[in-house]
């Protein structure tokens, strides 16, 4: 349900679980530099992978190759005035979109990280996943 509320749609990527603490879960991709998340709501306990839930406004453009974020190439640029809606592919397969709130002048082809604030993202079960035993 979470994917289909706002405009544009939450994006989606699944990830490795890193660390399990009960201050927080840190979280990495081939795309995404370690980040530690606060406890969700589901119980990941014994889980290797996890889905992570973003909404494209609350992305924003760093410095390429700054640590702590998402990297990949600019596919697509909707300058709508108000607010930039790029698409970009992440390194290593996989696509999300980002709601800019300003007018930026990126270019298509060009490498990008983004950012966002762990508190505003979501992070849920992968569907079939076995957890694993305790050892």
């Amino acid at each position: 349900v979470a994917g289909f509320i706002g405009s544009p749609s939450m994006n989606f990527m699944d990830v490795d679980i890193v660390e399990n603490t009960g201050r927080g879960i840190t979280v990495k991709s081939e795309a995404l530099d370690p980040v530690t998340l606060k406890t969700s709501r589901f119980d990941f306990a014994g889980r290797k992978t996890a889905r992570l839930g973003l909404r494209p406004q609350y992305l924003d453009v760093v410095e390429s190759g700054t640590a702590g974020g998402l990297h990949g190439k600019v596919t697509l640029v909707e300058r709508l005035g108000t607010e930039t809606v790029i698409n970009v592919e992440l390194t290593r397969g996989g696509r999300i979109v980002a709601a800019l709130a300003e007018d930026r002048p990126l270019e298509t082809g060009s490498d990008i990280t983004l950012v966002f604030d762990p508190d505003k993202a979501h992070l849920f079960p992968v569907e079939g996943e076995a957890r694993q035993a305790s050892a």
